[in-house]
């Protein structure tokens, strides 16, 4: 039978596999262990893939295959065509007359699922011997006739992968991106935990189940099965590997991983380095930080005409109430500091007065000077129709679930880097501690809020409207933010550049410098290069 890396090679596409990902396949798809790899270069990735204390893989747990891996390392890629060398190799005596043979690639949703499916129909077309085993495709399918019986292989949601596979001989599984699949603590019974318990009793003796992620939060199916097995493997063959160390001989790979730790080095660490974070249900700002940043001032602050200001709101006007937050420069112009908070709540059997409400807005950032102000597009035209004739500019903040993941990210970051501080105000502090981030499908994280007395996290939600209309003041949406207080201590000051530049730029101890020139420090101030 011909092994995994060899098929790939035959095939004879662009796409090969790299040093790392041949290792990977070798020790996973192939029955090769650690052993067996040439001493060197690959038996020294098989030791940070597997665990250095990793030379033979025992029968047992070949059948069960886990790999936690960074972004863009070619996990969907890779699973599509072993489906496809699982349907052209397995064994298929065993299948009854008339019986059809499955392979089964699961993602978390049907946009990824088709994508995976595409893979293994692109692959089946690049040679005349392969084209002519197929038998029939769809959108979502690919069946190939081979010894006179069919193996249909099949891209499926999540959501419908734990009914679909019922009565079904499967030769081989794949379930792609598991750690985003809905969570089973949101009421969904299509957890990856769910799934795996209904797919592996119908895995046949000598196939495998292979669940493959980036690693989200420290819980679940994949977190249980790296626990169990890294370095150790007892019940399945577990890899866990960066981005770096499967496609790090790729400039183009290189260039992202560099941008993305410079943008975020938190998200870098989990997207590229495969570093597991908290748990993938909880809260975003702990009890502690929320006291961390906290100080005594009152929640009204009386104007101060010569700083910047911004303003957010959240509208509601029957069963939420409305909220407004104005930030506004401290006096060093790095920082910021809450200088408004201001509730409407509608009174039983009495809706607020959605014109009252602007109006009052409109005051209170007049009252300010606050000349821009974050709102979401629900009311958008409502409020722009009322604040006509006004100097208030209006900045749409986005809807969608990455959106609002950006944007608390920028609220985290604004607490951690020391540049927005809360003052005494209970309920906004409550509100902050009971947003909720879970993983969502596609890899988006969904943050939720819980619904209290009239109260829907609307004073959170106007805080991070005000924290969005305020990162692109004096630069727009080019700028980026560089932070350096994790590389000295004691230096925690934000560096910008626009965003086509980032590549020119590189830290060096507790600066960013121009690369190639003489250094240069990009200037930090908040007013002077955006948020």
């Amino acid at each position: 039978m011909i092994s995994f890396c060899d098929f790939i090679k035959r095939l004879g596409m662009k796409e090969q596999l790299s040093i790392g990902q041949r290792v990977l396949c070798s020790v996973s798809f192939d029955g090769l262990n650690p052993s067996d790899l040439v001493l060197g270069e690959e038996r020294d990735i098989a030791a940070e893939i597997y665990g250095e204390n990793v030379t033979t893989i025992p029968d047992v747990a070949r059948a069960i295959v886990a790999w936690i891996l960074g972004a863009r390392s070619g996990k969907s890629w890779i699973a599509a065509h072993r489906g496809l060398h699982a349907a052209l190799t397995c064994d298929l005596s065993s299948l009854a007359p008339g019986e059809r043979g499955a392979v089964i690639l699961v993602a978390p949703d049907l946009r990824l699922s088709r994508q995976t499916i595409r893979y293994a129909q692109g692959a089946a077309r690049t040679r005349n011997e392969l084209a002519q085993m197929v038998f029939s495709e769809t959108s979502d399918s690919l069946t190939i006739k081979r010894e006179n019986k069919l193996i249909e292989i099949t891209s499926l949601p999540a959501s419908r992968a734990g009914t679909s596979v019922r009565g079904r001989t499967v030769l081989f599984c794949a379930l792609d991106e598991s750690c985003f699949f809905r969570a089973a603590a949101d009421g969904y019974e299509v957890s990856d935990g769910a799934i795996f318990d209904a797919i592996a009793p119908r895995v046949r003796p000598g196939s495998q189940i292979m669940v493959c992620s980036t690693p989200w939060g420290s819980e679940g199916l994949l977190w249980k099965l790296r626990e169990d097995n890294w370095n150790h493997p007892t019940s399945a063959i577990c890899a866990h590997a960066s981005t770096m160390t499967l496609r790090g001989d790729d400039p183009a790979i290189r260039a992202m991983i560099r941008r993305e730790e410079l943008r975020d080095p938190r998200n870098a660490a989990r997207e590229f380095g495969a570093v597991f974070g908290v748990a993938a249900s909880g809260s975003i700002f702990s009890d502690e930080l929320i006291a961390k940043v906290s100080t005594h001032a009152p929640p009204q602050l009386p104007p101060e005409p010569e700083k910047k200001c911004w303003a957010g709101v959240d509208l509601g006007f029957s069963r939420d109430s409305s909220a407004l937050i104005i930030l506004r420069e401290t006096e060093d112009r790095i920082g910021l500091e809450i200088c408004e908070i201001m509730e409407w709540k509608s009174k039983a059997g009495r809706e607020l007065k959605p014109s009252e409400v602007i109006r009052a807005i409109a005051a209170l950032c007049d009252k300010h000077g606050a000349r821009i102000l974050g709102l979401d597009s629900h009311a958008l035209s409502f409020v722009r129709e009322h604040l006509e004739g006004t100097s208030i500019r209006i900045v749409e903040v986005p809807t969608t679930n990455r959106g609002k993941a950006d944007m608390f990210a920028r609220l985290q970051s604004a607490f951690t880097e020391g540049i927005l501080t809360l003052p005494d105000h209970t309920r906004l502090k409550r509100q902050l501690t009971e947003v909720v981030i879970r993983p969502g499908q596609s890899g988006v994280a969904r943050i939720t809020s819980p619904r209290r007395g009239g109260s829907h996290g609307d004073l959170v939600s106007a805080l991070i409207a005000a924290i969005w209309a305020a990162r692109g003041h004096n630069g727009g949406d080019a700028y980026q933010k560089f932070v350096i207080s994790k590389l000295k201590r004691g230096s925690d000051r934000v560096w910008t550049a626009p965003e086509n530049e980032i590549d020119d730029f590189e830290v060096q101890g507790a600066q960013v410098v121009k690369k190639q020139r003489k250094a240069q420090t990009i200037r930090a101030q908040f007013g002077r290069g955006g948020y």
